[in-house]
């Protein structure tokens, strides 16, 4: 293979790892997204009111609970940390979140579609050379 080919193979196989990349990357973020769009929606719905709710233990168990009127919501604001905030604070919050996750999620779609051009570029240049350099028969 030529020297042209070997770099141009180099660049497919880097466009690839980056495409890889950021197509998982817009898993996580779509995860994200709704996450905390369900979130929100759950706060809305329940309201100011007294409520009762199932709360998730793990492993799929699950545990009756009576959410108080004008209780607190504890919300997890990273590296482990977590604080309490009404409920409107905690609503004002994840709409924050999801506005944030929203933005991560069109400029990873931008990237994502431009490493797909470049690679199917890179693709294709390589196929040229390769066939160029292939003896006629």
């Amino acid at each position: 293979m030529s020297e042209e080919a070997q770099k141009l193979a180099q660049q497919v196989r880097v466009l690839e790892a980056y495409y890889s990349e950021f197509s998982q990357r817009e898993g996580v973020l779509t995860n994200m997204y709704r996450d905390a769009a369900a979130a929100s929606e759950a706060l809305r719905v329940v309201g100011d009111g007294p409520a009762e709710a199932l709360v998730p233990v793990g492993a799929g168990a699950h545990v009756p609970a009576s959410l108080r009127p004008g209780g607190g919501v504890v919300v997890d604001i990273g590296a482990g940390v977590a604080i309490e905030k009404d409920r409107e604070s905690a609503m004002s919050y994840l709409e924050g979140r999801i506005k944030e996750v929203d933005a991560a999620m069109r400029d990873n779609s931008a990237r994502l579609s431009d490493v797909a051009r470049q690679l199917e570029g890179a693709r294709a240049r390589l196929e040229q050379v390769v066939q160029a350099a292939r003896p006629d028969v």
